[in-house]
């Protein structure tokens, strides 16, 4: 319940915020911004928790750890919980805006860009980076099973219900945010065409609202398997 009522708050208090921020392009932002690293939360000290680089575009004062104030969850400053991998962009000494492109990992999709923009940037924890990149690129979580499935190991198919297609998971709608966050939900199991076995079938949406597995969607979602 405490978990649920937070990101509840942390959703208000996003909306509440974003409606009053400028839109900055990446590159605006970029050149405005002192520091850029993704980066994991590692451990609560006191009032401040710990987080540690994983990876560096920006910052000459970056170190492998770096200490910020642990925000309230109501407060106007960006928060970092320990367990989570964000992608943050601040300035020295400073809280996180919650105006700026700061956000969980799993929902930021510009890092190539950054790549680009700042080509000189540094690994600083290459066996770390290389994990957190291989889960979002590889894993995600059946809703209301709560299960985690991985993409090399198992063949799957997922049927995006907005346009009625199955498609590769990178062609998938990108999550950008909690408040409309991608749910997968299981059709069926060992499904087997003329082509290929799945192990699971998913119908995916981007949506906050539930999904009603129908019997007709069902069978939408197995038909488009076989097209």
């Amino acid at each position: 319940m405490k978990i649920i009522l937070h990101t509840f708050l942390l959703t208000l208090i996003s909306l509440a915020i974003n409606a009053q921020c400028d839109n900055y392009s990446l590159k605006q932002e970029v050149l405005m911004t002192q520091n850029i690293a993704l980066v994991k939360g590692q451990k609560i000290i006191g009032d401040s928790v710990i987080v540690e680089v994983f990876k560096k575009w920006k910052g000459d004062s970056i170190d492998k750890f770096v200490k910020f104030k642990l925000e309230d969850p109501a407060s106007k400053y960006f928060r970092i919980d320990t367990g989570k991998n964000y992608m943050l962009f601040w300035f020295n000494k400073m809280s996180i805006d919650r105006c700026s492109r700061s956000s969980e990992f799993k929902f930021s999709h510009f890092e190539y860009e950054l790549d680009e923009l700042l080509s000189n940037y540094k690994v600083k924890n290459v066996l770390a980076y290389d994990s957190v990149q291989y889960n979002k690129r590889n894993k995600f979580i059946s809703y209301k099973e709560g299960l985690e499935y991985d993409l090399q190991k198992g063949k799957y198919a997922f049927y995006d219900v907005d346009i009625g297609k199955v498609v590769p998971f990178n062609d998938l709608p990108k999550e950008l945010s909690y408040i409309t966050p991608r749910r997968f939900y299981v059709v069926d199991k060992n499904v087997e065409t003329a082509i290929t076995k799945y192990d699971v079938v998913f119908a995916v949406i981007l949506e906050n609202k539930e999904l009603i597995l129908s019997k007709e969607l069902k069978k939408r979602a197995l038909q488009a398997c076989f097209k």
